[in-house]
């Protein structure tokens, strides 16, 4: 009994043996491809063309062609980023080594693997932030203490920073035209709901006077009966005033479904006149009265104006005493005609 176990084992040793033997090749063969493989990649690549790279053993590669041959080799390395490793500490040495008692030089400052530092500075000039490579990061340059540069230096590790965001890509303002479109999309979704509700056959009695009141030009009886049923319908204890609460389920639906969207998402804050996080029914009809879209516009231009003509950009506009003295003699001579 115990010779024949002996003997099934030493059989199973046996094939065991085989299996792993007839395996050997094929891993070689495998083993073989991925070389012959990379090295037809090193093999296309052109070690004239390209520019230094820095690897992961902080060593400066003429090309990735190099680094590409270093890795087919066998040799544990990979891609650290663009450019010499050590660009910055051999900045820093020229700037020490020739710096003067003149004006001041800029001195790069570098962090431990040879990089530049997120913040760089030049004297009473200011700071400002920096890639990894030395470039300075447009729009952070600070006159007096540091800028913050953490969120900076996390953009450039994603994407290079030389890229721009195209204008057309660019959040777009809610224009008074956007505006009217957009309330009138809004109240079709109102209209929608008062018909399922049944509320257009019911009888509705007079207006109120806040809501004739503020019905502009173009605005139909209709659309105004459907705005005070919304209202209504949104005014839970009933005190003429919409909360918070009683608002959130329509601000969810403007910034999701309604367009245009870049209004949707301002339609809150434009509808909340003294901004105190409750509706008026007088803010909810003007809200959506054309009349108060074109008075908002106006006032945005009036801002746009003033706010230009403090920075010097309609310098132009601004007419001179001179100017104003005749002004004023030709319209006392105008109503002294009349």
């Amino acid at each position: 009994m115990y010779i024949s176990s002996f003997i099934v084992v030493w059989l199973w040793a046996i094939v065991a043996e085989l299996g792993l033997a007839a395996n050997v090749p094929a891993r070689r063969e495998r083993h073989e491809l991925t070389i012959s493989e990379c090295a037809a990649r090193g093999g296309e690549c052109d070690e004239t063309k390209g520019r230094p790279v820095c690897g992961t053993d902080d060593q400066t590669y003429p090309s990735r062609c190099h680094l590409l041959r270093a890795q087919c080799s066998g040799y544990q390395v990979s891609l650290k980023y663009r450019g010499h490793c050590k660009a910055c500490k051999d900045a820093r040495d020229y700037a020490l080594k020739h710096r003067s008692h003149g004006p001041p030089k800029f001195i790069p400052r570098c962090k431990s693997d040879g990089t530049y530092a997120a913040v760089q500075c030049l004297g009473d000039m200011g700071c400002w932030c920096s890639d990894i490579t030395g470039k300075p990061i447009e729009n952070t340059s600070v006159r007096n203490g540091k800028p913050k540069c953490r969120e900076y230096t996390k953009a450039n590790i994603r994407r290079s920073p030389s890229r721009h965001v195209s204008p057309s890509r660019l959040r777009r303002t809610c224009t008074a035209v956007d505006r009217a479109a957009f309330n009138a999309n809004l109240i079709k979704v109102f209209q929608s709901e008062f018909m399922r509700a049944g509320a257009g056959q019911q009888k509705r009695g007079p207006q109120s006077g806040n809501a004739a009141g503020a019905m502009g030009a173009g605005e139909s009886q209709n659309d105004r009966a459907v705005l005070d049923w919304k209202f209504t319908y949104l005014d839970v204890n009933a005190n003429e005033m919409l909360d918070k609460t009683e608002f959130r389920e329509l601000k969810k639906l403007v910034k999701r479904a309604v367009k245009p969207r870049r209004c949707g998402r301002a339609f809150g804050k434009f509808c909340d006149l003294d901004d105190d996080d409750r509706l008026t029914l007088t803010e909810w009809n003007d809200c959506f009265s054309k009349d108060q879209i074109n008075r908002h516009a106006a006032a945005d231009n009036k801002n746009y104006a003033v706010n230009s003509i403090s920075d010097n950009n309609y310098q132009g506009f601004i007419p001179t005493t001179q100017q104003q003295q005749q002004q004023n003699i030709n319209r006392n001579n105008n109503n002294n005609n009349n």
